[in-house]
């Protein structure tokens, strides 16, 4: 398969570089969409969209991640809800929706509407998916609203965020545009239910467990956050009073501060 060949030439060194610039400047011209799979689930990847090229290259897309997560799900064996926020092009859920079979429900929100259209794509490939899935095209926060998304240029599909635009893409041509955020206890109404949550929605964190107060004290929930050191503190607390403790760690290793933080309250 193309994406396998792909994937091992990326690791020779003189080839690490060049072929991803390669497949961008390719898809700046052509419309290039290549079907992979990954974790059991089919993926119609557009090489325009960032996330899309990653995964194309990399077989193994944040592998510590998705295996710790399938572990403890699959490990622990009475999760039946995943939810998804901040869903991307859909690669947890249908990673865990394939790889864990107890989970029967499956929710994504995705406000970037380029990557929400990709999602939807990804999750018509996979019949069994799709069927236990809910994709929303809007983001959870603490009010409903408009809100502004930065990102680093348009339909790009990465760097979205909903906070101030506060430089971080100053030097890169940094556009936005408007999307919808929604209370997310008014969406999400579940009770007594064993709930996976993975949240990573760009510096917005807070807000959006402002407003899943109730599912998140009414439920057994294992949450993954992606939190920036700057925002530790605060996420930190409002998981203390809510009822959680954090058992795990996952650095990413970038040239900035991010970590996956994970929470359970049972």
């Amino acid at each position: 398969m193309l994406s396998n060949l792909l994937a091992i030439f990326v690791k020779i060194p003189v080839l690490k570089r060049l072929i991803p610039s390669l497949i961008k400047k390719i898809s700046s011209v052509i419309n290039l969409q290549i079907k992979v799979k990954r974790n059991n689930a089919l993926f119609l990847l557009n090489t325009k969209n960032q996330h899309d090229r990653a995964l194309l290259l990399s077989p193994d897309y944040e592998p510590k991640q998705i295996n710790f997560l399938l572990n403890e799900i699959n490990t622990q064996n009475n999760f039946n809800i995943f939810i998804d926020i901040g869903a991307c092009i859909g690669f947890y859920s249908l990673s865990v929706a394939s790889m864990c079979p107890n989970i029967s429900r499956v929710d994504l929100f995705e406000p970037n509407n380029e990557n929400f259209l990709c999602a939807k794509r990804n999750i018509e490939l996979n019949n069994e998916t799709a069927i236990k899935s809910s994709l929303y095209n809007f983001g959870l926060s603490n009010k409903s609203a408009s809100k502004k998304l930065y990102t680093l240029k348009k339909n790009d599909g990465a760097g979205g965020s909903i906070p101030e635009f506060e430089g971080q893409y100053a030097d890169k041509g940094a556009v936005s545009f408007d999307i919808e955020v929604k209370i997310g206890d008014e969406i999400l109404r579940y009770e007594n239910k064993k709930i996976v949550l993975k949240i990573d929605v760009e510096r917005h964190e807070l807000n959006v467990l402002e407003g899943i107060k109730n599912l998140l004290t009414k439920n057994k929930c294992l949450v993954q956050v992606e939190v920036f050191g700057e925002y530790f503190d605060s996420i930190s607390s409002i998981m203390k009073d809510y009822g959680y403790r954090e058992f795990h760690r996952i650095d990413h290793n970038y040239l900035f501060d991010v970590s996956d933080f994970y929470y359970k309250n049972y």
